[in-house]
């Protein structure tokens, strides 16, 4: 259930993002950070694969790639 709301949620904000809305970027990357604090500090192994985005490293490359173009959101 907890996956497949960071999913929405993920791409709710990418497809924000990629109109060059400036909320969808920011919604994003905090999102990205919200995911990856929560992977470090719950160290269950259960409660830790609940709260992870199945493609957390490529949220990562993605939010970086939303920091270079956040000058051209409006």
């Amino acid at each position: 259930m907890a996956g497949g709301l960071w999913m929405i949620g993920y791409t709710t904000f990418w497809l924000a993002a990629s109109d060059l809305r400036k909320w969808g970027g920011l919604g994003y990357i905090v999102l990205t950070l919200v995911n990856a604090c929560l992977y470090l500090a719950i160290r269950n192994g259960k409660m830790q694969v609940s709260y992870m985005s199945n493609m957390f490293l490529l949220d990562g490359l993605f939010s970086v790639f939303l920091v270079f173009y956040y000058k051209r959101l409006r």
